[in-house]
């Protein structure tokens, strides 16, 4: 996979060192597929700030559904190494003394993840083993949050052919006669085999390609997580340069596949609708604009798929953000007009001025991270000032371990020019009042 970077020097930095440039590929799987006998299945079960191991209330923060402690027993309740989303270890296990007995063997498939990119990634890494196998008559058994699958998920394996009753869903501890576990063919954001391809090839097969050969991953009218302000100007310069705009998040799946099997070349702001480039013929052209200066598990895709892949900062952030959460401010930075450039594309003179859309940033931001639950008052950045509320309540808030990082960033490091964030006075100046102002004020 070729990889051509247009960024500043500090986000160069974190690519090289990071993930992106290491080869991630394994030959084969580690071991062959395990069978255990009276095996277990585990299950997890969401609550509102909890997440539950069956049995166990766990307090997932780092991992939370994405990487939920999921797996297989044995008889004598011991984990089996390798059937978890990744290698995890269960402390205290506790199960309900009397388990729920299906006599039937079953393929164990993982866990099924309510949310399209890390279904993709996460949920389908053991399916080449029922679709090597001569006997598709053994069910595959997945844990589940919700007995009632998402569109997409019924979609994807009617396209793989497994039938609705070859899938055993469970949600709470389930114990089988014979639990067939195969090896993972990919670990999310480690590495990945030849078998990581073969439900995606096997899925897109006879779906005919869509007539575009280049398209941009349109968000415009996005209205979850991660929202872009900006994003519009970009979307008009590719629209103008040839790009046939397309909405993925709106398309059924085989919409999805037949826009990728058509395409040549993909650009948009860095995201999920990148990942089905593996529904795809190999060695496509990518143009990811980077939202901020994290990078996802693309790198991993993008090497399964051979892609050739441009990496380019479209975003002027004025604080340190999530990847998933945002916000972000994108536009016409200077790394993307010296992209459009040596890539023999017009830019049509489109400025870029973040500052247009400071304001909502700011809004948008701490409610995203702060959910409204402390005092803030914040100015532009022409008059030279910041005033920031009880900050230290966003540490208890935080619901991942590098949100609380981010706090200490804003307290110590941040900067908008020659402003900088007061928030030693102004927290003593607020444990004063009788009353905490709730409301944003600009």
């Amino acid at each position: 996979m070729t990889k051509y970077l247009y960024m500043d020097n500090e986000s160069l930095k974190l690519f090289v060192d990071g993930e992106w440039c290491k080869k991630h590929m394994r030959q084969q799987v580690m071991k062959k597929e395990t069978c255990v006998d009276l095996g277990i299945v585990l299950s997890p079960q969401a609550s509102v700030n909890k997440y539950y191991l069956q049995g166990v209330i766990r307090q997932l923060p780092e991992y939370k559904l994405y990487n939920a402690e999921v797996g297989v027993l044995n008889s004598n309740r011991e984990y089996v190494p390798g059937t978890g989303m990744a290698e995890m270890r269960f402390v205290d296990l506790k199960l309900p003394d009397e388990i729920p007995f299906v006599n039937k063997t079953v393929i164990w498939g993982g866990l099924l993840i309510p949310h399209y990119g890390h279904f993709l990634l996460q949920s389908t890494t053991r399916l080449y083993y029922y679709l090597k196998n001569c006997d598709k008559s053994t069910p595959i058994v997945f844990a589940v949050f919700n007995q009632e699958l998402p569109k997409y998920m019924r979609d994807f394996f009617d396209l793989l052919n497994i039938p609705p009753e070859h899938l055993i869903l469970v949600d709470k501890p389930t114990q089988f006669k014979k639990v067939i576990c195969p090896a993972l063919s990919s670990v999310y954001y480690k590495d990945w085999t030849e078998d990581f391809i073969l439900p995606f090839s096997e899925a897109a097969k006879d779906i005919k390609p869509a007539p575009y050969e280049k398209v941009f991953f349109s968000r415009k009218h996005w209205s979850g997580l991660a929202k872009c302000f900006g994003e519009e100007n970009l979307e008009k310069v590719f629209n103008k340069n040839g790009f046939h705009s397309v909405e993925m998040q709106n398309l059924s799946l085989k919409e999805q596949i037949s826009i990728i099997k058509g395409a040549k070349v993909l650009a948009g702001i860095n995201g999920t609708a990148f990942h089905n480039i593996l529904f795809g013929q190999k060695g496509k052209q990518l143009i990811l604009l980077n939202r901020n200066e994290e990078y996802d598990s693309q790198y991993i895709v993008n090497e399964a798929a051979e892609a050739e892949c441009f990496v380019v900062q479209a975003y002027e952030n004025p604080l340190p953000v999530n990847h998933p959460h945002g916000p972000f401010i994108v536009g016409l930075t200077k790394y993307v007009k010296s992209f459009l450039k040596d890539f023999g594309l017009d830019d049509f003179n489109v400025s870029f001025d973040p500052l247009k859309y400071v304001n909502r940033f700011y809004k948008l931001y701490f409610q995203t991270y702060c959910q409204n639950n402390f005092y803030i008052e914040l100015c532009v950045r022409d008059k030279n000032k910041i005033e920031v509320g009880d900050l230290f309540k966003l540490k208890e808030l935080c619901a991942y371990s590098r949100f609380k990082e981010l706090l200490f960033r804003i307290l110590s490091k941040v900067t908008l020019g020659n402003a900088k964030l007061k928030f030693k006075q102004e927290y003593k100046r607020l444990k004063k009042l009788k009353s905490m102002p709730t409301e944003f004020k600009y």
